[in-house]
């Protein structure tokens, strides 16, 4: 039986629950349009590679100092087909060796693949073959749920329209989780300022997907969820008018403020935006912002270390990396913005290679991570639109609104 896990004391490696599937990206470099029926075309690069939110979130986390377990569907041990024994095989033994433990909470046919094709723009498209891991559901983490509350935080990564999962059950499992973060043992109220476990959710955002019926499901689950880490054009979906395009530091810090408005359990939410860096918004935070302001909620912009395309040679799991640096950090220092920087440290550094982690060291991102300590004094603190203050408000106060 899988050990219980807690991080009493305040300097101990926090512990997450990853829950999610991986996958298997097939990494196509230098490919800019197909190639016409019956011709053949030459690519600088195919690489086949372990991935999915799941894993790399995982990976990134345990190689940035937290203890990771990863909770997961994967093909059976007595599978009858050869192949999908040896990728489960395989899931495992990655994991393990960048120190993530692997609790298969049930059992999928095959390992989901994807086909990543990345241009000499740098931008990517995708062929996704509709994936076993529909298969999966919510309700298979039922049995876990006494071992999951153990956990510091409860991260479920990389949350799409999937029917099975994304329903009631899903739900379920999160009202139970949010409902003991908010009592010990006793009964008693805990201290909500930072629940336990902490619940935390990425999504997926798959293009032409019902906007009404998913935001729908994915508006339940984020009732009980404490830490919620879209990127932009994630966020837009859930505004009913949201700009999606040339999205302005004022349109994110206006969709984080309406995610907090709109769930009163939520206490961070994370907007990752690519070379721009991060937007953060937290709540019931008081004690951590610059200049001690007690605001309701707050956003800051945290920058990146990486500016330009110079260094940039793959995306492919970099949102990923950012939430596994980001919740490492926090949950260890309970500092947001010690924790965005880390965050957009491991993501910088996962855009230099191909693919998500393979190439992702610890060694390369803690220096990155060091690098960008020395950006603190960069990070801006931005308000919803029209809420910007004159410098007589006090300090901190009349930064103007980022551009």
């Amino acid at each position: 039986m899988l050990q219980q896990a807690s991080s009493k004391d305040s300097d101990a490696a926090p512990s997450i629950a990853v829950i999610g599937t991986p996958m298997i990206d097939f990494l196509v470099e230098g490919l800019d349009e197909l190639p016409e029926r019956g011709t053949v075309a030459q690519v600088n690069t195919f690489e086949r590679q372990l991935g999915g939110c799941a894993l790399n979130a995982a990976v990134v986390a345990s190689r940035l100092g937290a203890k990771v377990t990863l909770f997961t569907w994967l093909p059976t041990a007595d599978s009858e087909s050869r192949v999908a024994r040896a990728e489960r095989d395989e899931v495992i033994a990655y994991a393990n060796n960048a120190g993530v433990s692997v609790q298969v909470v049930g059992s999928i046919t095959a390992i989901p693949s994807s086909i990543v094709v990345i241009g000499s723009d740098k931008n990517r498209s995708f062929i996704t073959f509709k994936t076993p891991v529909d298969s999966s559901d919510a309700v298979d983490l039922k049995p876990h749920l006494e071992v999951l509350k153990t956990f510091d935080c409860v991260f479920f990564s990389g949350v799409g329209p999937n029917e099975r999962f994304t329903g009631d059950s899903l739900s379920s499992i999160l009202k139970s989780l949010s409902t003991s973060s908010h009592a010990d043992a006793t009964g008693s109220v805990r201290d909500v300022t930072f629940p336990h476990p902490l619940i935390a959710l990425d999504i997926v955002a798959i293009s032409g997907w019902d906007k009404a019926k998913w935001n729908a499901r994915i508006g339940r689950m984020m009732h009980y969820v404490h830490a919620f880490f879209p990127n932009d054009d994630e966020l837009a979906q859930f505004e009913p008018t949201g700009v999606t395009r040339h999205r302005t530091i004022a349109n994110t810090v206006n969709g984080i403020a309406s995610v907090l408005e709109s769930h009163p359990r939520m206490r961070i939410v994370g907007v990752k935006r690519s070379s721009d860096g991060c937007v953060v918004g937290c709540t019931s935070l008081p004690s951590l912002w610059i200049g001690g302001r007690s605001k309701d909620s707050e956003c800051f912009q945290a920058p990146t270390i990486l500016r330009g395309g110079n260094t940039l040679r793959d995306q492919t799991g970099a949102g990923d990396s950012w939430c596994g640096g980001f919740l490492a950090h926090w949950l260890r220092d309970k500092d947001p913005r010690l924790a965005a920087l880390a965050a957009n440290a491991a993501a910088s550094v996962c855009v230099k290679h191909l693919g998500a982690t393979k190439y992702l060291t610890s060694v390369e991102m803690l220096e990155a991570i060091e690098i960008s300590k020395d950006m603190v004094a960069q990070i801006e603190d931005v308000y919803r639109a029209g809420m910007s203050r004159s410098p007589s408000d006090g300090p901190g106060e009349g930064i103007p609104l980022a551009p």
